[in-house]
C-alpha cells in the first residue's frame, strides 16, 4: 500500500479485487499522491470508526515487506502498524523484486505467526491474473504481485508463463523468509513497531542491517 495519513476515524474498505480487511481515512486525505485505482474502496454502509489497536500479526506483516525491500537493495521510507499500515519504499523498476516484496508480507506473517507455509493454488493465482487482465486489479499485495509478473512476462503472456515466473518469485520469497536470520530480523522490527507505531527508514534500515542481514545481499534470478 501507498502511505495513507495516520488518523484516529477510518472506514472499513477494500481493494478493487474484493480483497478485505483495509481501511480508508474518514477525515483526512491522503498523505501522498497515490494512483486512484490502488486507493481502497470504501465498503458501503461504513460507518466512521477508531483506529485499531496494533496487533503483532500486522506488525509482523509489514516488518516482512520491509525486510524483503531492505535484502533485495532498495530503500525503505517507513513502516508503520498503526491506521492503515503499510511499508512505503521508493520506486523501484525491478518487476521481480516489486512481486517478491508484495508476496512477503503474506508468507513471513504465515511463518512466523501460524508457524505454517501455505502457498495459494494455482487456481486462486490464475484469477488474480485475471482480474489484472480485465483491470480491475487494486494496491493489495496479490495485486501487486500479479501486475508485476505481467511486467516481466510482457504483453498478453500465457497463463502457464506467468504462474511458472509466480511460482518461482514465490520460491525465492519463502526461501530469504524461512532463514532463521531473517525471521529474528522481522520479529525485532515487528517488536520496534508494536512499542512506538512507525519506525522511519533509515532507522528500519539500520535495525535490519544490525540484526543481521546485509542491505543487497539477495538476488532473485529468474
Amino acid at each position: 500500500m501507498e502511505a495513507l495519513v495516520t488518523e484516529t476515524t477510518y472506514l472499513a474498505a477494500q481493494c478493487r479485487c474484493g480483497a478485505g480487511g483495509y481501511l480508508a481515512p474518514a477525515d483526512a486525505e491522503y498523505a501522498l499522491k497515490v494512483l486512484q485505482y490502488k486507493r481502497p474502496q470504501i465498503v458501503a454502509g461504513a460507518v466512521p470508526t477508531a483506529a485499531p489497536d496494533r496487533t503483532l500479526r500486522v506488525a509482523t506483516h509489514e516488518a516482512s515487506h520491509a525486510a524483503m525491500v531492505h535484502v533485495l537493495g532498495h530503500e525503505l521510507l517507513s513502516i508503520t502498524a498503526d491506521g492503515q499500515a503499510h511499508c512505503l519504499h521508493a520506486a523501484i523498476g525491478s518487476h521481480i523484486d516489486r512481486a517478491a516484496i508484495a508476496l512477503a508480507g503474506g508468507h513471513g506473517e504465515r511463518l512466523i505467526i501460524e508457524r505454517c507455509e501455505f502457498r495459494p493454488y494455482d487456481d486462486a493465482v490464475l484469477e488474480t491474473f485475471n482480474i489484472v487482465r480485465a483491470l480491475r486489479m487494486g494496491g493489495c499485495d496479490q495485486c501487486n504481485a500479479a501486475l508485476a509478473m505481467f511486467g516481466y512476462c510482457g504483453f498478453d503472456p500465457s497463463d502457464a508463463d506467468l504462474l511458472a515466473t509466480y511460482r518461482r518469485v514465490e520460491a525465492a520469497t519463502i526461501d530469504f523468509l524461512r532463514e532463521p536470520v531473517a525471521r529474528a530480523v522481522i520479529r525485532k522490527l515487528a517488536d520496534r513497531l508494536m512499542e512506538i507505531g512507525t519506525v522511519d527508514g533509515a532507522a528500519a534500515h539500520r535495525l535490519i542491517e544490525t540484526s543481521g542481514v546485509e542491505f543487497g545481499s539477495r538476488r532473485i534470478t529468474i
